[in-house]
């Protein structure tokens, strides 16, 4: 169909083209029933991706953890996963259900124990006998040091085949004093995000301007003194 529009002295001719598109649906179809068919990830890849992992129940009792996660605190599994985490973000109440409707949402949890205390106990709030708290102990911890507790952020994945959800975390940290007062090492966390990259920027971030320089780069003020430039 062509239609021709005369304007002034030149011709404007409007085409409409008409095909059939059937051959592209049927490969958009295919390349569907592709994926469909793709191989499930084994939890051993799943695990090495994310090494904060939890994975806990309808009951919210925690049933397996990440690599880096069991180093710090062997005995998290088979606690409550509300009892011995408080939720940060989203404002909700930590329930199994209340989860399932903001799987799109990014989860915030942190200990309600002191990582500190935690550490000593291997994951629970238990202290030794004749062990008491030290509350004048210094504690570095960049500007907030009031936290203690350790804070994990990611998101909630359902998994209908275990009736499971599994948090794919990673430790929220501000800085490197913080990594180390958890008890954790850079080799700790994961390979596949930006946990890394982001802690040793915070570390460069507050070098002043001048840090970034090497001491070498300046020269001592005698020798500009005696060899001015012009």
């Amino acid at each position: 169909m062509n239609q021709k529009i005369q304007r002034f002295l030149f011709s404007h001719y409007v085409s409409k083209l008409t095909f059939d598109n059937k051959p592209a649906n049927l490969r958009n179809s295919a390349l569907v029933r592709e994926e469909a068919r793709l191989p499930a990830v084994s939890s051993s890849i799943l695990f090495e991706i994310f090494p904060f992992i939890i994975v806990y129940g309808e009951d919210m009792v925690i049933q397996t953890i990440g690599r880096s996660l069991a180093q710090i605190l062997p005995k998290l599994p088979g606690q409550k996963m509300h009892e011995f985490f408080d939720l940060v973000r989203p404002l909700v109440e930590f329930r199994f259900d209340a989860v399932l409707t903001r799987s799109n949402n990014i989860f915030e949890v942190m200990s309600v124990e002191p990582i500190d205390v935690l550490l000593k106990g291997h994951g629970t709030a238990e202290r030794g006998e004749g062990e008491e708290e030290q509350e004048d102990a210094p504690i570095a911890l960049g500007d907030d040091s009031d936290d203690r507790s350790i804070h994990l952020k990611g998101q909630m994945m359902f998994m209908a085949e275990w009736n499971v959800i599994m948090f794919l975390c990673s430790p929220n940290l501000p800085d490197l004093d913080t990594l180390a007062f958890s008890g954790l090492f850079i080799n700790d966390l994961s390979m596949h995000d930006f946990s890394r990259d982001l802690l040793l920027a915070s570390k460069n971030a507050k070098k002043g301007p001048f840090e970034s320089f090497s001491r070498d780069s300046f020269f001592p003020l005698s020798q500009v003194l005696s060899n001015p430039t012009s």
